[in-house]
């Protein structure tokens, strides 16, 4: 079943999308993630659900303003296609300094999106209370054919951490904890939402959610601290039709 594939990530702002119409579609081959040596050049397109204000890379940011979005630390350009779609074309040079970027859309409440630089094709930032986006397998994930999905999300720490989970916009708590402690629980009003579990696994603080389909495109995001990590579900795509990237998925073994 499609639920017994993990994705994993690290937690403390989990959201679900609000209504996606026809005019998004995902990339063939978008993956979200780039992988590279130090110095290398890289390349990247994506696309996101809406009209984003901004995109924020550490303490760099620039506006989305006449198609263009570039810092310091990437080239950035962008086709608005519609109100619910817009592709980026994302482009430089790897640097230490990369990690992630977030594109926001918080006047329209439209879910963040991330992408990652895994510099020197793997992650190493095992800093206490950051996301560990390697053992998130996929980050678009084909669901053509599943009745559910299983996903993890995931945050190096020894400690309970602080999560909120979010469904449809950023203003809509569903989940919240404080070091551990639940403050609310209204998980209950979300029929999508199947199970969900919090704990603490091999120095990870771990949340496995398994939900079913609610749109055709469905979007979850987690965030801790400030950094943000978006899973995507397109329940109509078949694995094939996104390059196997089910076939890459790292499971965080217990």
């Amino acid at each position: 079943m499609c639920a017994d594939i993990i994705f994993n990530g690290i937690l403390l702002l989990l959201l679900l999308s609000p209504c996606i119409n026809s005019e998004y579609q995902i990339t063939r081959g978008e993956t979200r993630v780039i992988k590279a040596r130090t110095g290398d050049p890289f390349k990247t397109t994506i696309n996101l659900p809406g009209v984003y204000d901004e995109v924020i890379s550490g303490t760099h940011k620039a506006e989305l303003r006449n198609g263009i979005c570039s810092t310091v630390l990437f080239q950035c350009s962008y086709t608005k296609k519609g109100e619910s779609l817009i592709t980026v074309e994302l482009s430089g040079t790897m640097l230490k300094e990369l990690k992630w970027l977030t594109f926001h859309g918080t006047a329209k409440n439209l879910i963040p999106v991330t992408v990652f630089f895994f510099n020197g094709y793997v992650w190493n930032d095992m800093n206490g209370g950051i996301m560990q986006p390697q053992y998130s397998g996929t980050l678009i994930y084909p669901a053509r054919g599943c009745k559910t999905v299983t996903l993890t999300f995931s945050t190096f720490s020894i400690l309970p951490v602080s999560a909120q989970l979010v469904a449809n916009t950023l203003k809509s708590v569903v989940y919240k904890t404080i070091f551990g402690a639940i403050t609310t629980n209204n998980i209950k009003k979300y029929s999508q939402i199947l199970n969900l579990e919090d704990r603490g696994i091999v120095l990870h603080n771990v949340i496995t959610l398994t939900v079913k389909q609610n749109q055709t495109i469905d979007h979850y995001a987690v965030k801790v601290g400030s950094i943000w990590l978006t899973q995507t579900i397109d329940w109509t795509m078949n694995p094939q039709e996104n390059n196997n990237q089910l076939a890459q998925v790292m499971k965080l073994e217990i």
